[in-house]
């Protein structure tokens, strides 16, 4: 017994040092561990240390920087309260000069005052001939006293201190300036003038030269509130119509930038690519002018056909029936009549291209007649009505509506009124009025498209330009507008877009087809969406499903060409579809003139750059259209004008040089 206790116990005690060496394997392990953890907090106390002395160089720095903020604020402050001080004294200078000129101005204003006042008493005489080209100031006063004692039968004898003849020699007729002693004398002999009524002579007051630039801009206006019968008259360099005196519009005063136009003769030629041009010239061969040109694509070769007439105010063309699906062929004429008292002008002008009109208003009733008319027609009516003839048999016997097709005007929702900003009306106008009323058309302006509201046509805010049509051809008007005024295009004039219909795609296909162009169909636009939808051929696409539900059945002897040709099939559907919705155009041509032609000699790096800036100002005023980028499209058209003009300018001396050169240089 005592010996298996024994035994017990020391088994007992092997376990307990067993565990006891297990427990120390523990310690060691935990003293490792914190060894291990005794260096990284050394580790860490290290890197502490370093971050302390980081965030005391950086609160340094940030010290650093607060001292030059504070600095630079106090720069800033001294810097803006000069500029404060800059901008006031610039203020005052400004002020200053405006005082300044406004002075000069007065001060101009009273020496034209004074000028005009120490001429009061003068009289210039014009058209009386001179005796002699040396002639003396003796010789000149007798024949002013003759003159008026024969010419303008004054009996008594009016006294003058001195008379002269002045000006360039026009004939041996240059006028004669006198002075009279007094203003009564004066007003004796200038109310006396009305027996020159019929003759060559001519009597008026002498004024100075601004007061005469004055007086020329207010004549015509002067004569056309004559021509309206009411009361008017000049006084000095002020008109007065109807006891008020009349202002000039501020746009009107802007006189018109000078550039230099296309002129052309017959010998001349335009070449651009893909368009073929035609032009009636004022001139034939001697000196180059203006006219009337038309220009198109050449694949519409066979579509339009110019027409010579004699008249030589309007540029006749037709377009054939096929091209808008018309019964008959649109005659079109480009009109230019010169402004009135021009040297071009001609009072038989509305008559010539009426006599045309009826020539070729007797084939078709599909006219229009757009360009540029110089006629100021205000809201005169274009259409007879009721109270506008006063014979008996039109009154009581005929229908009125006969005379008229403003019943084509009501079908189509088109307002008979016309809607014009300008209210002038002149002579040209009114034959212009005449002229539709005696022919049956209508004036597109302030009546159809975007221009119902009505827009001036001309940079001075008249109307003169216009587009014309006899009713009939209303049915396939689908815009019109009068487009933003462009330096690029005319000095003075806006363009006017004219929109009748698509061109049929068949027209296309075939007359290109003829001339080996490609033609293809155009972009995709999301508005057509429903067409494209709605001109998708169903019965050939129940036919494509059929073939599929075939191939479908009998899986095992599918053929490529099975599948080929259903694909094909419905490719074709939908082009076709495409082709209806969207409408067709052509291609570049493939042949060595198509080529890209190389620009202008003239044309250089400046004159690409300019042209690069209006394109993408225009891009950014179709995009966004602020008045901001309209802006900046004017300033681009007019810096690439000015680029290309003086690029032009300089390649023509350069070349004349050249020329001269080699003229002058030996060539053996």
């Amino acid at each position: 017994m005592n010996q298996a206790s024994e035994t017990n116990k020391i088994d007992n005690l092997i376990q307990k040092v067993d565990q006891m060496f297990q427990k120390m394997s523990v310690l060691d392990s935990l003293s490792d561990k914190m060894s291990k953890f005794h260096s990284t907090l050394n580790t860490l106390v290290s890197n502490v240390d370093n971050v302390t002395k980081r965030v005391v160089e950086i609160e340094q720095s940030l010290e650093f920087l607060n001292t030059k903020y504070e600095t630079s604020k106090q720069e800033h402050d001294t810097v803006k309260k000069d500029i404060k001080e800059i901008k006031q004294c610039y203020t005052d200078v400004s002020s200053n000069i405006t005082h300044f000129c406004t002075d000069l101005e007065d001060l101009k204003e009273r020496h034209i005052d004074l000028q005009t006042r120490s001429m009061r008493e003068n009289l210039v005489f014009s058209g009386i001939p001179q005796t002699n080209p040396e002639e003396e100031s003796e010789e000149t006063e007798q024949i002013l006293i003759n003159f008026m004692k024969t010419s303008l039968k004054i009996e008594s004898p009016v006294e003058f201190q001195r008379a002269h003849r002045f000006g360039k020699s026009d004939k041996n007729m240059r006028p004669i300036v006198c002075r009279f002693k007094t203003f009564k004398d004066r007003e004796i002999v200038r109310k006396s003038a009305k027996e020159l009524k019929g003759t060559k002579y001519g009597i008026s007051e002498q004024y100075p030269k601004e007061i005469n630039d004055r007086r020329k801009v207010l004549w015509p206006y002067f004569k056309e509130a004559k021509h309206q019968r009411k009361k008017a008259y000049l006084k000095r360099d002020k008109l007065f119509i109807d006891g008020t005196e009349f202002i000039i519009p501020d746009d009107e005063n802007e006189q018109p930038t000078n550039r230099k136009q296309t002129k052309l003769d017959d010998l001349d030629e335009i070449q651009c690519n893909d368009f073929i041009f035609h032009h009636k010239n004022r001139k034939k061969f001697i000196n180059k002018s203006g006219g009337i040109a038309l220009g198109y694509k050449s694949y519409l070769e066979s579509f339009i056909k110019p027409i010579t007439t004699d008249c030589q105010f309007v540029l006749w063309f037709s377009i054939d029936k096929k091209v808008f699906d018309s019964p008959e062929n649109v005659i079109f004429g480009i009109v230019y009549v010169p402004p009135e008292n021009s040297s071009y002008s001609s009072v038989e002008a509305f008559n010539d291209i009426e006599r045309e009109f009826h020539k070729f208003n007797e084939n078709t009733n599909l006219i229009c007649l757009v360009g540029d008319f110089n006629a100021r027609t205000g809201n005169l009516r274009d259409y007879i009505e009721d109270n506008d003839t006063e014979d008996y048999f039109v009154n009581n016997v005929i229908d009125i509506t006969e005379l008229t097709d403003t019943k084509i005007l009501d079908e189509l929702c088109i307002p008979k009124h016309r809607n014009s900003p300008d209210l002038v009306v002149n002579n040209f106008g009114r034959k212009l009025v005449d002229f539709c009323k005696n022919n049956n058309v209508f004036i597109y302006n302030g009546r159809i498209g975007n221009d119902k509201a009505g827009k001036s046509t001309s940079k001075n805010l008249s109307v003169v330009d216009y587009a014309l049509s006899t009713a009939h051809l209303l049915k396939f008007v689908k815009h019109f507008e009068v487009l933003e005024f462009s330096k690029l295009y005319s000095d003075i004039h806006s363009p006017l877009s004219l929109v009748l219909g698509e061109i049929r795609p068949e027209c296309i296909h075939q007359n290109e087809c003829d001339r080996n162009i490609p033609v293809r169909i155009k972009p995709w636009k999301f508005e057509k969406s429903l067409d494209f939808k709605n001109n998708i051929d169903l019965s050939r696409v129940e036919a494509v499903l059929e073939n599929l539900d075939i191939l479908n059945t009998n899986t095992t002897d599918i053929q490529k060409d099975s599948v080929n040709q259903v694909v094909q099939e419905i490719s074709n559907i939908l082009l076709e579809s495409a082709k209806n919705s969207l409408g067709l155009t052509c291609g570049k041509q493939n042949s060595e003139n198509s080529k890209k032609q190389p620009n202008k000699l003239w044309f250089n790096s400046d004159c690409y750059k300019a042209r690069k800036e209006l394109r993408r100002a225009k891009r950014l005023y179709k995009h966004y259209g602020s008045n901001v980028f309209k802006h900046r499209v004017k300033i681009s058209e007019m810096y690439y004008k000015n680029i290309m003009d003086e690029n032009i300018i300089k390649f023509n001396r350069d070349m004349r040089k050249k020329m001269k050169y080699m003229r002058m240089t030996p060539f053996y």
